[in-house]
């Protein structure tokens, strides 16, 4: 993402920015094109500087996916997360069951942003972010095989 700074004259000041502690990779920040370190998971990364008009602050955050057990007794019950965004199956098949090597590796499906194909015992399933999900059938939890 990139944050492009207008203030109506040059200041002085800290830009703090929040650092996941969900990601499965360094995040990186550079301003005006120059790296600014790898800052730590979790934490707020904070850049204090002179900052000017059109100065350019670029943060990568890479998604990468992960499950959430629904619960300590269901560890096999899971949300598929991909970055912040919960993943929804659309049209799942009953007992909607995948392994988790299938689940981490899911295929991006072309010109549909944030859509990803799972390959599961029995089919091909589509899923989608929750917040997209309309009128359709759906699941939002997906039993891990092992």
């Amino acid at each position: 993402m990139e944050l492009e700074l207008s203030p109506v004259r040059a200041a002085e000041f800290s830009l703090s920015l929040r650092i996941p502690k969900w990601l499965s990779a360094d995040a990186t920040i550079s301003v005006n094109g120059k790296p600014q370190g790898r800052p730590a998971r979790g934490t707020f990364a904070r850049i204090y500087r002179k900052w000017q008009r059109g100065d350019v602050v670029t943060l990568n955050l890479p998604f990468s996916f992960r499950t959430i057990p629904i619960d300590s007794r269901h560890t096999d019950l899971v949300a598929v997360m991909h970055g912040p965004v919960m993943l929804s199956a659309i049209d799942a098949p009953p007992g909607l069951a995948a392994t988790a090597a299938a689940l981490n590796r899911m295929e991006p499906v072309a010109g549909k942003p944030m859509h990803f194909d799972c390959q599961t015992p029995s089919s091909k399933v589509r899923f989608k972010p929750f917040y997209q999900v309309t009128d359709e059938l759906y699941s939002t939890y997906v039993r891990t095989l092992t």
